[in-house]
């Protein structure tokens, strides 16, 4: 691989419910989507960690449907989640970063800042 070249990855695959019917497969496959998504972050981290100059970002354009912990059982293991609503909301999403220049994703701004602080990674 060329150091000089970015690479970008994209990945954008959650589902929003369509009907309470299906809220139950939905809510499964949510879970589902999460621990694949989980996965690619670690082979991510995993590449990072071989090449030195990787930063990864992990971040959402916006949250949708307001999706929760509403009960559960500890003794048996369990979590009990429902979605909120069908829609976006305005629910903050959380920016996470790991490698060179991780620190300047720190805090709380506007999501259009990811695109500024992006370009000044790549100075």
């Amino acid at each position: 691989m060329d150091d000089q070249n970015p690479i970008e990855i994209v990945l954008d695959d959650l589902k929003q419910p369509n009907s309470i019917k299906n809220k139950i497969k939905e809510e499964f496959e949510t879970v589902l989507e999460m621990l694949d998504f989980d996965l690619a972050i670690a082979e991510a981290i995993k590449f990072a960690d071989s090449n030195k100059n990787t930063l990864i970002i992990i971040t959402a354009d916006h949250e949708t449907s307001g999706f929760g912990i509403v009960g559960g059982d500890l003794e048996k293991g369990t979590v009990q989640g429902d979605f909120l609503t069908v829609d976006h909301t305005g629910i903050m999403v959380p920016v996470f970063a790991y490698g060179p220049g991780a620190i300047n994703f720190n805090g709380v701004y506007e999501n259009t800042e990811i695109f500024k602080k992006i370009l000044d990674s790549l100075k």
